[in-house]
């Protein structure tokens, strides 16, 4: 009996080495040499950078720098704590050719404050280790600016008056479908609704828009727009007091 576990044993201790062998056979220093030439090649994220629960897509290009050699990559996923992933991590193999790219896109949300992130990414190959770099974003909260450039000092009821505004965006990167309202009881307003459209990093566009009140009201004047696909507002209110307008001249 003694001799008969010891032969059952035995051959199961062969069958687990022969399985380790096989799953390790893939790594060869050729192999390992070979995916030590894959590196990340460039990372852009949409929006350029995230307001708090913004979400957003990052893609990561992987280059493969050997000149003669192809290479397996597997599980590759991106992100932490701060930025979540909200997409499936890519499991199936994919093979990126010599001195090739291939592109990896992820669903990502940002559930941070303000500050700037490291997100992980990370990349197996089929046969050598894996693959880690950090992938820079930052989470931004200022919001697109609306100022009042001129104004009347006051308003005459039935009289037409221009109020001169300006829409900015001081953030780092663009702004999408950008669209001023201006509405109030019992006053009239020309354009009601203007479309400003995108609006660059940096840059700045006036708007004019002439009112005619009925009555002393307040004027609600909103600009909607979009942060990559995340709808965002911003809301500043003119009361429209009737009296003698001292910047007009006096015939």
């Amino acid at each position: 009996m003694k001799n008969t576990r010891f032969i059952i044993l035995t051959a199961l201790c062969l069958i687990f080495s022969t399985g380790i062998g096989t799953v390790t056979a893939f790594q060869t220093p050729e192999s390992i040499v070979a995916a030590g030439n894959v590196y990340v090649s460039n990372v852009t994220y949409d929006p350029g950078s995230f307001f708090t629960n913004d979400a957003g897509t990052v893609t990561v290009y992987v280059t493969n720098g050997n000149p003669d050699q192809s290479v397996v990559v597997n599980h590759v996923t991106i992100g932490d704590k701060n930025i979540r992933l909200m997409s499936t991590p890519y499991d199936s193999s994919a093979n990126i050719g010599p001195l090739q790219s291939k592109s990896f896109v992820f669903s990502v949300v940002a559930d941070a404050p303000e500050g700037t992130y490291y997100p992980t990414f990370s990349l197996s190959f089929r046969d050598a280790d894996s693959l880690y770099s950090r992938a820079t974003v930052q989470v931004d909260n200022t919001p697109l600016k609306l100022t009042i450039v001129d104004q009347p000092d006051a308003f005459s009821q039935g009289k037409k008056k221009t109020i001169f505004m300006q829409v900015a965006n001081p953030r780092k990167n663009d702004l999408r479908n950008v669209v001023l309202e201006v509405s109030g009881t019992g006053v009239i307003a020309t354009p009601s609704k203007t479309f400003v459209g995108n609006l660059a990093s940096g840059a700045k566009i006036p708007v004019n828009v002439t009112v005619s009140p009925d009555q002393e009201t307040t004027l609600t004047v909103t600009v909607t727009y979009k942060n990559g696909n995340n709808p965002h507002k911003e809301t500043m209110s003119i009361p429209i007091t009737f009296g003698i307008d001292k910047k007009q001249a006096n015939p």
